[in-house]
């Protein structure tokens, strides 16, 4: 079982702590989809995405 320190709010937190790091090390988030950041942020809650490929989508939408 995952531990789910805030019921109603991992994704979200996980998603504004990436956004965050992505600021403070100087890029810029580029992707403006929302659709496709809801759904890449659920298929790493689920297990669906590897480190690799989340690596690689995330690289793939900053700008530094």
């Amino acid at each position: 079982m995952k531990n789910h320190p805030l019921p109603d709010g991992n994704k979200r937190s996980a998603c504004l702590t990436m956004w965050r790091c992505i600021l403070i090390n100087g890029c810029t988030w580029t992707l403006n989809d929302a659709d496709d950041i809801v759904a890449t942020i659920v298929r790493v809650a689920t297990g669906e995405i590897r480190t690799e490929e989340l690596t690689q989508w995330i690289a793939s939408n900053i700008e530094k």
